[in-house]
């Protein structure tokens, strides 16, 4: 060009400055790897381990998974960190005759990021003799804990206790009460926003990340209808009059239905797997100055070929 000029294809300076790395809210649902951002210095999270089974025969709901929320994890930038999802824990499943010990429910499994965990809901408690006797035996301790079975035909069968909840993490499950009559029922599990309301399942609780219901109660036997499950999807309970099954879970880390009486479709609901939600806040930084300096010959050479050089 005329003048002094320079010519060629123009070469940007980037000058740098301020900038700024957006928010993200991840959910993993399967054991793996979580990668972070760039420029991530810490992470929040919010595990929910997997809730548990229903119990089988006059059978108490399983217990949500325990719900923990972790307001502070150190990390690095651009690195893959371990997360394990807990597994759902199965219904209580058929054995055996009618007249026999029901099945309680399983557990639900861990679920786990860098060094923290929660708790696996705690499994229904069963009749432990359907005919003519028996107590109900006692829900199990998880995040939270699962509902007790119904009590038995004879005075002094009571139904059982409600498991506990882990501390910061979930509720007590409900307490059965005796068969046989229109009016009883088997307790169901605790839920991660409340304990169980007798043969009702605790509430879910919505993640501070994503709004999003967890991790309720399933419901526990009940002669009408069924036990309702907790929000978040908590499985409803099986009944004789009309005659159901107990549901599974739905959702993450809820907990099934309790089981039906002495028949075949007497088995315990399944519970939900587990779910992580991960925060990771926006992020400030500052971008270095760039100058791409001299062209190579090779470069020019390019550029004049293919006419992209004035």
């Amino acid at each position: 060009m005329a003048n002094g000029g320079v010519i060629g294809v123009i070469n940007t300076v980037n000058a740098g400055g301020p900038a700024t790395q957006c928010a993200r809210v991840s959910t993993v649902t399967a054991s793996g790897c979580f990668q972070t951002l760039e420029h991530t210095t810490t992470l929040a999270a919010n595990l929910i381990a997997g809730g548990a089974g229903g119990a089988q025969r006059y059978g108490g709901g399983g217990g949500a998974g325990g719900f923990l929320e972790v307001p502070a994890i150190p990390v690095a930038g651009l690195t893959c960190y371990a997360v394990v999802i807990g597994a759902a824990g199965a219904g209580g499943p058929i054995t055996g005759t009618p007249g026999q010990t029901g099945n309680d429910g399983s557990p639900g499994q861990v679920s786990t990021l860098e060094g923290s965990s929660a708790t696996g809901g705690g499994g229904g408690g069963a009749l432990c003799m359907a005919t003519p006797s028996g107590p109900g035996r006692n829900g199990l301790v998880g995040g939270s804990g699962g509902g007790g079975g119904a009590g038995g035909s004879i005075p002094s069968a009571s139904g059982g206790a409600g498991g506990a909840g882990t501390a910061c993490q979930g509720n007590i499950g409900g307490i059965g009460i005796q068969v046989p009559n229109t009016c009883s029922y088997a307790g169901g599990g605790g839920g991660a926003g409340g304990a169980a309301s007798g043969k009702t399942g605790g509430a879910g609780k919505a993640s501070p990340f994503n709004s999003v219901v967890y991790a309720g109660g399933g419901g526990g036997w009940y002669y009408a209808n069924g036990g309702a499950g907790g929000t978040g999807g908590g499985g409803l309970g099986g009944s004789a009059a009309p005659r159901h099954p107990a549901n599974n879970a739905t959702g993450y880390g809820s907990g099934g239905g309790g089981g039906q009486d002495c028949t075949a479709g007497s088995i315990g609901g399944n519970g939900s797997d587990g779910i992580v939600v991960i925060n990771e806040v926006a992020v400030g930084y500052t971008t270095p100055a760039t100058a791409p300096g001299v062209w190579q010959m090779s470069t020019v050479y390019d550029f004049i070929k293919g006419c992209n050089w004035v």
